[in-house]
């Protein structure tokens, strides 16, 4: 059987005859030529039609590229079918892939950082260098990315002979054997590649470095070129005129008006703090100084009401309940100087039909009520009546 001539070097290319070559044991088919370009290199596999079956996976597995579609059940052996490639996703790559090649020739020629990892996703370009750089130096190679683009530059892609090869200055991540295609961009960059590329450096577009992270003692990147750039500062664009119009403030002043907000938000909860403080010191104030206490506390809330309980349980001698109201019933805390209240509040639990938990001296937990009234609130005191002083 010969092997899979590859048509999809030449990009452009979106629809093809072909004649079926076999069957390959995982049911793909086996074609004497195709534009379907498999995963490989950082590259996720085209996508399209092979006689108006939806291609699903094309794999290269040798000499022969395998296309894994949803039915072979009418193709048989030397049967001619039509290849149809989907034009937006194969531009989406092209778009990617060379910009990344503009991106890894600037960054290892300007810091000496290496390409080590590369992966265009759907919605993202992953790439990965092996030398960490700040987001400075990131600004700078994304300036000079985009100036390489606009300079409209010619890739081509070739197969030098060894000898050749041998005297190129190209980048690689591995070693390599066999025919070696390599790829130019004029001025920025020469790598070996098997991807799909555009012809002229302007068809990316533009090239928009969108996130960066440590990793493996390099750095790994977030960035999307051409329309998928232009998709995301679309949504960008729709989602800071909806901030701008809600915070009424033009949509490059969002930043210093949300920082406005924040902080009027810190003094108002600085104020409450100093409140909650005044308003614990005067209920601390009334405290009758009983041995076991039992308090409805409503006002307050959160890190304040914890505060209060820790202010009414220090050196208390006896059982402290503090119940606070709350949505369809209350939460609660049992503290007691000493003895194991574990039992007391399992009891409470199961009598009200709550949930909770808790051991020796702290107990925790909520029951159910249809509101907070005094009903509700003189039925668990006579409960506690039961296991107190009180």
């Amino acid at each position: 059987m010969m092997k899979t001539k590859k048509l999809y070097e030449d990009p452009y290319l979106k629809s093809h005859g072909a004649k079926v070559m076999g069957f390959h044991e995982s049911g793909a088919l086996i074609l004497d030529e195709t534009i379907f370009f498999p995963q490989g290199g950082g590259q996720l596999a085209d996508e399209g039609f092979i006689q108006g079956h939806p291609v699903l996976d094309v794999k290269e597995e040798g000499e022969f590229i395998l296309h894994y579609i949803e039915s072979t059940e009418d193709l048989y052996l030397g049967k001619e079918v039509e290849l149809q490639i989907d034009w937006d996703n194969r531009f989406h790559n092209m778009q990617q892939h060379t910009g990344e090649h503009i991106l890894s020739g600037l960054a290892q020629s300007i810091h000496g950082a290496y390409n080590v990892g590369f992966h265009i996703g759907k919605d993202m370009m992953r790439v990965d260098y092996d030398k960490e750089l700040s987001w400075e130096q990131l600004e700078d190679l994304e300036r000079k990315a985009n100036e390489a683009i606009s300079q409209n530059v010619s890739i081509v892609s070739f197969y030098p002979r060894p000898t050749v090869l041998e005297s190129l200055p190209y980048r690689s991540k591995k070693i390599l054997e066999g025919d070696i295609r390599v790829v130019e961009v004029k001025g920025y960059d020469l790598c070996t590649c098997c991807g799909t590329h555009v012809r002229l450096s302007g068809e990316v577009g533009l090239l928009k470095i969108l996130s960066r992270e440590n990793y493996k003692g390099g750095v790994r990147l977030g960035v999307l070129c051409g329309f998928k750039a232009l998709e995301y500062f679309d949504r960008l664009t729709k989602q800071s005129m909806q901030m701008s119009h809600l915070l009424c403030a033009p949509v490059l002043e969002l930043y210093p008006a949300l920082e406005q907000i924040f902080e009027d938000r810190e003094k108002i909860r600085r104020l409450s703090v100093e409140k909650d403080e005044e308003l614990i010191a005067l209920k601390l104030e009334k405290e009758d100084g009983k041995k076991d206490l039992l308090i409805f506390e409503k006002t307050l809330k959160g890190k304040s009401l914890k505060n209060y309980v820790l202010a009414l349980s220090h050196d208390r001698e006896g059982l402290l309940a503090v119940f606070s109201p709350e949505e369809e019933g209350y939460s609660f805390l049992l503290i007691s100087s000493g003895e194991d209240i574990s039992i007391l509040g399992k009891k409470l639990l199961k009598d009200y039909g709550g949930k909770g938990g808790g051991r020796g001296v702290n107990f925790q937990g909520w029951i159910p009520a249809k509101e907070d009234n005094q009903e509700e609130r003189e039925r668990i005191r006579t409960w506690f009546k039961t296991f107190t002083q009180q």
